[in-house]
């Protein structure tokens, strides 16, 4: 449960892969930097700088200028039957992190540039697949596209509930949007949502983290199908959910960027 602030915003358009916006990345990228060892920090900070959260959407921000070189679906993750990562043919966020890290652990024999980018597109990336409705699961179908479905938005327990209609993606993304937060101050918060559960949530290998989130995408995907109804209680946990799938990037981003740069 979070200990004092809301549930952070989620604004970025369906057009889209649906991450977190802007703000929501940098948060994520200071509790990082927060986790990194002196070793892995000397070299983040010679390639991106101190504040090395000021491009968190690279991709994202190459796309905006029609020279990127990628496929839309490098902000998505795709799992087999197993929710094991799969070849996807246009690529994704598990096998373009992947191929960004073959760079980022040959760092002293790369172009600057070139290990600049990979960096950038680590954080784009670990941010992206923790986003629950980035995650396609080959055995869920409509795990594929953004579907609608009601939501009870009456508290529970009144007389007469109602319903309106909700998208997938804005279970993820819609919550309430607390303006005037700085991505410090989010962060701050996500340290003290976090406590003592780091070792918890970086358990394991990069393979491993797609597995657990797709473990959990795979069961709110169940219980939420197209045109479904879907109690107000149950859809209000799910905010709970999120804050620690963005907690979760964080620490694993550390953890990864700790690992590869030994």
């Amino acid at each position: 449960m979070k200990k004092i602030f809301l549930l952070l915003a989620f604004a970025f358009t369906a057009l889209m892969a649906n991450a977190w916006n802007k703000v929501c990345d940098e948060a994520a990228v200071i509790l990082a930097s927060q986790h990194l060892t002196p070793e892995a920090k000397n070299v983040v900070d010679k390639y991106l700088g101190y504040k090395y959260n000021d491009d968190v959407q690279y991709l994202y921000a190459l796309e905006k200028t029609n020279i990127a070189t990628h496929s839309k679906e490098i902000h998505y993750l795709h799992l087999d039957k197993k929710l094991k990562p799969k070849k996807c043919k246009e690529g994704d966020a598990y096998a373009a992190i992947n191929d960004a890290l073959k760079v980022v652990k040959a760092h002293e024999s790369q172009l600057p540039e070139k290990v600049t980018a990979a960096l950038r597109t680590i954080i784009n990336l670990m941010c992206d697949m923790h986003c629950l409705s980035n995650i396609r699961i080959d055995k869920i179908p409509h795990s594929k596209y953004d579907f609608e479905y009601l939501r009870i938005v009456a508290e529970y327990g009144k007389k007469k509930d109602s319903t309106a209609k909700a998208r997938w993606s804005k279970t993820w993304s819609g919550f309430n949007y607390p303006s005037g937060f700085s991505a410090a101050y989010r962060a701050y918060d996500m340290k003290l949502c976090l406590d003592n559960r780091y070792a918890e949530f970086t358990k394991g290998t990069l393979a491993d983290w797609a597995t657990d989130n797709g473990k959990i995408a795979a069961h709110y995907l169940e219980i939420c199908k197209p045109d479904v109804t879907v109690s107000y209680m149950d859809y209000m946990m799910r905010e709970d959910v999120s804050y620690d799938m963005l907690i979760k990037a964080s620490c694993r981003l550390a953890a990864l960027l700790n690992e590869n740069l030994k």
